[in-house]
C-alpha cells in the first residue's frame, strides 16, 4: 500500500507492495497516487461491485474469466461530451487493447441505470463498473476533490502485476492516455485469446451480460 507521509487516513488503496527488484516505487513522487508499472495489486477488497447490468460481481471474479488481465479506465460522467469521446476512443481501440486476453472495464460514479443508457448508445463492447461510493476509483488513485473522478487507465496483469497506468487531461483522456497501455501490452509474447476463435475480453463480456443479476 503506499503509505501517507502525514497523519490523514489513509484512503483505500489496490497496492500494498512492489514486486522485487522493482526500483520505480522508490523514487515515487507524492502526487503519483495511482499504480505505476511493476506495482503489485490486491483484488480481494473489492467485493460487491455493480455493473451496469444490475449485476454484482467482485473484481476478483472479473479477474478470473479473463486470460490476460484486465483493463480499467475511470471516467468523470457518463453521457458528458468528454466521457462520450474517452468511451467511443476505447471502443475503437478495443481490437487492440484485448488482442492479448484482457477485458476493458469502465470504471464511473454512475448509477447502473445511466451506465447501461451509455453503454446501449454508443454500442459499448466492454462492461461498465457502477463505483457509486468512490471505493474503487480511490484506491485507484483517481479520485478528485469534492467527489469527483479524474481519467486514468490501468492494466493489470493475471499476476496483479501493473503493467501500465496513465492519467488523461481533464476534458479528454484521448490516445495519449491509451498509448501506453497499447505499448505495454504490444510487448506481451502471446495471443490467448486467439485460440478460443475470438478475444479473450469478447467471451468475458458475454459471460457477464449473460448471468442473472
Amino acid at each position: 500500500m503506499f503509505r501517507k507521509r502525514s497523519h490523514v487516513t489513509e484512503k483505500p488503496s489496490l497496492t500494498r507492495s512492489t514486486f522485487p527488484n522493482t526500483h520505480k516505487s522508490e523514487h515515487r513522487k507524492e502526487d503519483e497516487r495511482h499504480p505505476q508499472p511493476g506495482d503489485k495489486v490486491y483484488l480481494s477488497g473489492f467485493e460487491r461491485l455493480q455493473l451496469s447490468n444490475g449485476q454484482t460481481v467482485s473484481l476478483e471474479d472479473l479477474m478470473s474469466i479473463t486470460i490476460g488481465g484486465m483493463i480499467l479506465f475511470t471516467y468523470p460522467q457518463a453521457n458528458s461530451p468528454g466521457c462520450i469521446k474517452q468511451a467511443c476512443q476505447v471502443r475503437e481501440k478495443y481490437p487492440e487493447l484485448t488482442a492479448h486476453g484482457f477485458s476493458i472495464y469502465g470504471v464511473s460514479r454512475d448509477p447502473p441505470e445511466t451506465n447501461q443508457a451509455f453503454k446501449v448508445r454508443l454500442s459499448l463492447p466492454y462492461s461498465l463498473i457502477c463505483d457509486a461510493q468512490g471505493s474503487l476509483i480511490m484506491a485507484l488513485g483517481l479520485d478528485a476533490p469534492v467527489g469527483g473522478t479524474i481519467r486514468g487507465f490501468v492494466a493489470i496483469d493475471k499476476s496483479g502485476r501493473v503493467l501500465a497506468s496513465a492519467v488523461g487531461p481533464a476534458t479528454f483522456a484521448g490516445l495519449e492516455a491509451i498509448d501506453p497501455v497499447l505499448k505495454a501490452l504490444e510487448g506481451l509474447n502471446c495471443t490467448p485469446g486467439k485460440a478460443f476463435g475470438t478475444t479473450t475480453a469478447e467471451l468475458s463480456h458475454n459471460h457477464l451480460d449473460s448471468r442473472e443479476p
